[in-house]
């Protein structure tokens, strides 16, 4: 058996839960699979008796810029000495990388990371090549600029990773919920993937919804969601409304815009693919992620950063049903396989397996060159 520990403050946070409930949830699979488990939500001295450490960015946030950054790097290089360490970034975008810590881990693993690594050995205003793209095409300043981002080498690039996205956990109606229970009783029943999935081809009234808040510090990040609510005011509220509500909406809309935040995944994409409506998005050729629920043409429909064409395109699907619902069924398919089906459970296993195999190999490797 191959003893695996992961330190994560877990449902603390929204992307913390979603690293930990695949997790949880396939316990018994990854255990089949030759993996013993172990989560830990504090930092104990057992914490590093494992083949494979596993350590959730957000685990230590508190730490960055910081006096206690030194301590934490140190702390972390003490634990590479030890074990297989594995640093998972679970920040929302492709973007920003936590640079200091590249040179200590076996491997930097994040949940979406840039196609292209080349993008990270290049300045990025804002941390995030869409932030960048806001200022170098737009000419969109920041009042105060994202200072983290630092220009890796290419080595360093090459070694960020794809462990795997927010999307395995429940984003069902009663998902939040669900969670909320676990927290405080800690009981894995509690945890389960949807259920109730809506049909594609269902009686749709509404022609497009776009639930989104707009208001964000920076410039960079909130011009896109802004300029999405200026150009579909003739069309649709985009005022937040109840968790029922809201659920009831897009159980009756046919198309379901979902533009960027801080980062490019929203949980309102596995909401729509739930939902069974067309989830519309800015293109997302240039990241990477699994399972690659972003498809475009497939899975999804896209528009250009600009958003010159969203008006255009999101008419193009309103005047073809089939065409709308075809994506929809392939979106919604894809992702009931992987958070509903035995195959799609398997391959998460399969998924995790591999990363501790890559991890145990380059471990092994790594003592035979000393």
């Amino acid at each position: 058996m191959t003893c695996v520990h992961i330190l994560s403050d877990g449902f603390e946070s929204p992307n913390g839960q979603a690293l930990l409930y695949p997790v949880i949830l396939h316990r018994r699979l990854l255990r089949d699979a030759g993996m013993v488990i172990r989560i830990f939500a504090s930092i104990e001295p057992s914490l590093i008796d494992c083949d494979v450490l596993i350590v959730d960015s957000k685990a230590l946030r508190d730490v960055w810029g910081t006096a206690r950054e030194d301590e934490a790097l140190n702390m972390l290089r003490h634990w590479a000495e030890r074990t297989a360490l594995l640093f998972f970034d679970t920040t929302d975008s492709t973007g920003w990388i936590n640079a200091a810590v590249l040179p200590i881990v076996r491997r930097y693993y994040k949940n979406q990371v840039l196609r292209d690594r080349a993008h990270y050995t290049q300045p990025l205003y804002g941390g995030r090549l869409h932030t960048d793209y806001c200022h170098r095409a737009l000419g969109i300043t920041d009042d105060v600029p994202e200072p983290h981002w630092t220009v890796l080498d290419r080595a360093a690039a090459d070694a960020i990773r794809v462990s795997w996205n927010s999307g395995l956990a429940n984003y069902g109606f009663s998902g939040l919920y669900r969670a909320q229970f676990y927290r405080r009783l800690r009981l894995p029943m509690l945890l389960g993937p949807p259920r109730h999935f809506v049909s594609p081809a269902a009686a749709r009234p509404l022609p497009v919804s776009c639930r989104i808040s707009t208001s964000y510090a920076r410039a960079t990040v909130a011009w896109q969601r802004q300029e999405t609510q200026r150009r579909l005011g003739a069309f649709v509220t985009t005022d937040r409304l109840s968790r029922r509500n809201y659920f009831a909406e897009l159980a009756r809309s046919q198309v379901i815009v979902s533009p960027f935040g801080f980062g490019e995944i929203n949980y309102r994409d596995y909401e729509t693919f739930i939902s069974g409506g067309l989830l519309l998005k800015p293109h997302m050729s240039h990241m990477e992620t699994w399972p690659d629920f972003f498809r475009d043409g497939e899975t999804i429909a896209s528009h250009d950063w600009d958003l010159s064409d969203l008006v255009s395109r999101q008419n193009e699907f309103l005047a073809n049903p089939a065409h709308r619902i075809a994506i929809a069924a392939q979106g919604q398919d894809t992702y009931r396989h992987f958070v509903s089906s035995r195959a799609g459970h398997e391959a998460f296993v399969g998924r995790l397996r591999g990363i501790v195999d890559d991890a145990l190999i380059d471990s092994t490797a790594g003592h035979a060159r000393t």
